[in-house]
């Protein structure tokens, strides 16, 4: 039975269903995890998936649909929301419940990648950033004299980040659980904990916002992330409210920190006291090496975290159908 996003496949979809198990069987460690995600991934509903395949031109071999996953988050969403994560059939995933007002989110800023995208963006000459001070944006914030050199410096990082990203889908995770699985000396652990692979001396920033200001908070899928081998799908019948699961890109050992929430929502208009929010924390990642060994080790000890905390939903989900994750 061919089989996409946890069901059997719609006649439209079995073409799209045999790409994915080609790349299930595949030796490449990203196309497996990925293939995995496709296949059973079922918080994408049957009208969403017609629509992306529809939409990207009706893919038709693995590099076709490695190329629609990249193009539906870089171009399909940066152009209009309201036909990718805000669609109507996605609405299963938006956020119902009543958000507590307490509710903080947390994002983990590639500041490396900023500045690198700014140097070869065209329009950013035309935005009026101070880039003087924000190609040397480290170098600045450390040798910065008072206060309010240094909120200028962070004001910029963040306006230059909601320009580059347009429409794209702002990631997010529950501040509190976020908090308790980081140490705020070791940067390491602060993007490995949010499921994200980042190289050697990448410079990054905490940023903590209320969800308030956030709008509509939406349960993240394979599709909103793209080709990205590091996502993992949780439960469709757990509470939306929950969002999905950060999954760690680090060994943790017993007894494990609880689970990270994820949400995805329109970007927002960062500014330096959410940069404070969060204790002010910036610095240099001193490695970043994955293998496919430890990527097997990252899924696995991601199913045992998920399988303590939901027990009934992951034995109903995963069943038998978890040998990508762990072979």
């Amino acid at each position: 039975m061919a089989v996409i996003f946890g069901r059997e496949a719609d006649p439209n979809l079995r073409r799209f269903a045999a790409i994915v198990a080609e790349m299930a069987a595949s030796d490449e460690p990203s196309s497996k995890c990925i293939a995995w995600n496709l296949t059973w991934d079922n918080r994408v509903s049957p009208e969403r998936a017609l629509e992306f395949y529809r939409s990207s031109g009706f893919p038709n071999s693995v590099e076709d649909l490695q190329q629609a996953l990249v193009d539906y988050v870089e171009l399909s969403a940066s152009r209009d929301p309201g036909t990718t994560y805000f669609c109507p059939a996605n609405q299963q995933n938006f956020v119902s419940d009543r958000i507590p007002q307490s509710l903080e989110l947390g994002h983990v800023l590639n500041v490396s990648s900023v500045l690198h995208r700014l140097q070869t963006e065209p329009r950013a000459r035309e935005w009026d950033l101070d880039l003087a001070i924000l190609l040397q944006a480290e170098d600045t914030l450390r040798r910065a004299t008072g206060t309010a050199e240094r909120d200028h410096i962070i004001d910029e990082l963040l306006r230059a980040e909601f320009l580059l990203r347009g429409n794209r889908p702002f990631w997010a995770a529950a501040w509190s659980s976020l908090e308790r699985n980081i140490e705020h000396a070791s940067p390491n652990t602060w993007h490995t904990s949010v499921g994200l692979w980042r190289s050697r001396a990448t410079f990054q920033i905490l940023v903590r916002y209320p969800a308030a200001i956030a709008g509509q908070l939406v349960r993240p899928t394979q599709l909103d992330v793209g080709w990205f081998e590091y996502h993992f799908p949780s439960p469709q019948h757990l509470a939306c409210g929950k969002g999905g699961f950060a999954m760690a890109l680090r060994e943790l050992f017993l007894p494990r920190p609880q689970l990270i929430s994820e949400f995805i929502h329109r970007p927002v208009q960062l500014n330096h006291r959410h940069w404070l929010a969060a204790d002010a924390l910036n610095g240099r990642v001193d490695g970043s090496i994955l293998s496919y060994v430890s990527t097997k080790l990252f899924r696995s000890q991601h199913v045992d975290r998920m399988t303590d905390a939901f027990p009934s939903h992951c034995e109903r989900w995963l069943g038998k159908h978890n040998t990508c994750v762990i072979e």
